[in-house]
């Protein structure tokens, strides 16, 4: 079976005015060691350009190259194969061959940088430590003691190179981790983790079932064709799930996630977000910022939660949820259900037949097109039903029932209802119809416009006559009350 290990040998690094004399028990060379199926072995071998002295440009060498009988060493010295200890890495599991590649890239990623060679921080301990941190290994968890053989006491052996790369994974699931730089990571077919790190990272899952998570940077997530998890991180990052069911959960900075195909679940988190469903039927939550959030085509569920939200169902029958804070609520063209919070929300059920369910505060509510139900809840509401037969309930508070189109409103089944209307209290406002309105008590005047009332049993049906020939236009209908003034109007 293929294996990685690690393998090193004493190096004496000469002094200089400026270095120190390295014994020879505690200065060595780290190289990692592939060795196929067949039994072949290979090496990636990183030192100094000068066989001499310790400071020069870091060459890495014997890139996937076989591995020699006979060790070149910084002083040129061969070693005696009695000093070789390897030591076998522990993948988790994960096919070494696939391993190899991706540390042969990286590898070469390394060469075709520019570094200076100073044995404390960058030498080749430096470099196998970068190799094995990118697969998500710290040499750390399997060196020997320090005071032990061969690969302990190393100096550099886990330091972060900085520098911008990009590695290309395998068709198995993948392990990538960025450090400093600015990585790309691309996943290919498996089930892959991609880390970003420390700098401006590009992720890309590709197919199957991706995890990736930004890092401190500014980061771009692309999940690909799976079921993916994406999460954002310090920075304001970009979160694009692809096809598939994907969740997106952003950090503390200013997201954009995108759901695009499938079932999404998608979480803002801290910050301004912006957050898009995209086709399927989505879940959307906003966090703690003032957020942007968008559903798609479908059935989706939109919640705002903290801070002053923007929420949208787009097509389909959408529940949107506003939560805390002063959100704007927009249902989109199917038949939705938009409820608001203890706040000043604004609604716009769009087309459809929808609910709108105002909260504590003084809401403003449009049903636009359809057959609504408006019920404003606690505070001094505005409801205006729109075209279609509207049920409108103003509940507490001083409300105002908003009429501005005479198809605002039918006549018999196709006019709207008012309920739990208080007279001397809650207005019927009338002023964007015409100007100059009579109230009439004797019926419509014809002499302009005018407005009667016809009394039933228990509710009053108002008769509004907007162009003045003494018919009526349109009709309202006020459950429970009788009795009706001028002074419950506004003309």
């Amino acid at each position: 079976m293929a294996k990685i290990s690690t393998e090193g040998w004493p190096v004496q690094i000469l002094p200089t005015k400026s270095s120190h004399n390295f014994p020879i028990s505690l200065a060595g060379h780290m190289v990692l060691i592939f060795k196929d199926d067949a039994g072949r072995e290979f090496q990636i071998n990183a030192g100094p350009a000068s066989a001499s002295y310790p400071w020069g440009e870091l060459d890495l060498r014997d890139i996937g190259a076989p591995l020699k009988n006979r060790y070149n060493v910084v002083d040129g010295s061969p070693v005696d194969a009695a000093w070789r200890g390897s030591t076998k890495i522990d993948f988790g599991g994960r096919d070494a061959a696939d391993i190899w590649d991706i540390l042969l890239q990286h590898a070469q990623n390394i060469h075709d940088a520019d570094f200076i060679y100073n044995a404390v921080k960058r030498n080749s301990n430096s470099v196998v430590g970068a190799l094995l941190d990118v697969v998500g290994i710290d040499v750390r968890d399997f060196l020997p003691d320090p005071r032990g053989v061969m690969l302990g006491g190393y100096v550099g052996k886990r330091a972060p190179l900085d520098f911008d790369y990009s590695l290309t994974g395998t068709d198995a699931g993948d392990f990538l981790r960025g450090r400093k730089g600015a990585q790309e990571f691309s996943g290919m077919r498996g089930s892959d983790t991609l880390f970003g790190g420390f700098g401006q990272d590009r992720l890309f899952g590709n197919a199957g079932r991706d995890l990736l998570r930004g890092g401190d940077g500014r980061d771009l997530l692309l999940g690909g064709t799976g079921d993916d998890t994406l999460r954002g991180g310090a920075q304001n990052d970009d979160l694009q799930g692809g096809r598939g069911d994907d969740l997106g959960i952003g950090g503390p900075g200013d997201d954009r996630i995108l759901g695009d195909a499938g079932d999404d679940r998608l979480m803002g988190k801290d910050g301004r977000d912006r957050v898009e469903g995209g086709t399927g039927t989505d879940r959307i939550k906003g966090g703690i910022g003032s957020d942007l959030l968008k559903g798609g085509a479908d059935d989706d569920r939109v919640s705002g939660q903290s801070g002053n939200d923007r929420l949208y169902g787009g097509a389909g029958a959408d529940t949107l949820q506003g939560g805390d804070g002063e959100d704007r609520l927009h249902g989109g063209t199917g038949n939705d259900s938009l409820s608001g919070g203890a706040d000043d929300d604004l609604f716009d059920g769009g087309g459809g037949d929808d609910t709108l369910l105002g909260g504590g505060g003084d809401d403003r509510m449009s049903g636009d097109g359809g057959d609504d139900l408006l019920r404003g809840g606690a505070g001094d509401d505005t409801l205006q039903g729109g075209a279609g037969a509207d049920r409108l309930v103003g509940g507490a508070g001083a409300d105002s029932f908003v009429f501005v189109d005479p198809d605002d409103s039918g006549f018999g089944p196709d006019a709207d209802r008012i309920a739990d209307f208080t007279p001397g209290e809650d207005r019927i406002d009338l002023a964007a119809l015409a100007d100059g309105f009579v109230f009439s008590a004797a019926g419509l005047t014809g002499a302009g416009p005018s407005v009667a009332l016809d009394e039933g049993a228990a509710h009053t049906r108002v008769q509004v006559d907007v162009d003045g020939d003494g018919v009526a236009d349109m009709e309202i209908v006020v459950k429970d009350v009788l009795g009706l003034g001028a002074d419950d109007f506004i003309f």
